[in-house]
C-alpha cells in the first residue's frame, strides 16, 4: 500500500510548481519582447506565415548603418539611435556648443533651447555652469526648418560676412580720416603708431579683397 504525502510535502511540491509556472511564464514574455511585431499589412504579405528577420531588431538598429548595438550615451541623451561607430565617425552627431549653433546655424536662443542636449564639466574651469552640448543633426534640421534649405541657409551666412566686414571697413576708413586730419601739418606720429596704422591699413586691404571676392 502506498504511503500518502503529508500536507507539507504536498505544499512544498505545490509551490515549486507554481515558482515553475512562473519562470516559465517570465522566460516567455522576455523573449517575446526581443522580436519586433510584424505589421497586419507587413503580414498580409508573408506567405509562409514565417516572421522576417529583418524586423525582429529593427527597433535596436542603427539608423545610418543598419548595425546592431546602439550608443546607450545617444540614444538616452539626444533619442537618437546611432551605434558607437557612426556616432563618433558622422559629421551629423557631433557635438557642437550653443554659441556654435548660434553662429554656424543662425538659431535663436528660443530654438537652441528646444533641442536636445548633454551636459558636460566645463573643461577649462570646472566650477562653472556645465557646458551644454547639441548635435550638429539637430541644428541642421531645426536650420533648414527656419530658413528654407541649406542652399538659403549658406546664403544668409555670406550675406551677414560681408556686412560684418563692410562695417569694419567703415571702421577703418574713419580711423583713417581722423589720423590724417590730426597729423597733417604737425610733428611726425610715433614709431609705434606709424607701426599700427600700417598694420591696420593691410587688414582693411585684405578686408576689401574679400569683399570684391578678389
Amino acid at each position: 500500500m502506498d504511503q500518502e504525502l503529508s500536507p507539507e510535502v504536498l505544499a512544498r511540491i505545490e509551490e515549486k510548481r507554481l515558482n515553475a509556472l512562473k519562470l516559465r511564464s517570465l522566460k516567455l514574455k522576455q523573449k517575446e519582447e526581443n522580436v519586433s511585431l510584424v505589421s497586419q499589412s507587413e503580414r498580409s504579405d508573408v506567405q509562409d506565415n514565417s516572421v522576417d528577420e529583418s524586423h525582429e531588431t529593427k527597433e535596436d538598429v542603427c539608423d545610418s548603418c543598419g548595425m546592431t548595438g546602439l550608443d546607450k550615451f545617444y540614444l538616452e541623451s539626444y533619442g537618437e539611435k546611432v551605434c558607437k561607430h557612426c556616432a563618433h565617425t558622422l559629421d551629423i552627431y557631433s557635438q557642437l556648443t550653443k554659441s556654435d549653433v548660434a553662429s554656424k546655424y543662425l538659431l535663436s536662443d528660443f530654438t537652441i533651447n528646444s533641442l536636445p542636449f548633454a551636459e558636460k564639466r566645463n573643461p577649462h574651469h570646472r566650477s562653472w555652469t556645465a557646458m551644454k552640448l547639441y548635435l550638429r543633426k539637430h541644428a541642421q534640421a531645426a536650420a533648414h526648418k527656419k530658413w528654407g534649405s541649406e542652399e538659403a541657409l549658406q546664403n544668409e551666412l555670406r550675406k551677414r560676412e560681408e556686412m560684418k566686414l563692410k562695417r569694419k571697413l567703415k571702421t577703418a576708413e574713419t580711423f583713417f580720416q581722423d589720423c590724417k586730419s590730426g597729423k597733417e601739418g604737425n610733428e611726425p606720429m610715433p614709431s609705434k603708431k606709424k607701426i599700427r596704422r600700417q598694420r591696420l591699413q593691410v587688414a582693411v586691404d585684405e578686408i576689401v579683397s574679400a569683399i570684391k571676392g578678389d
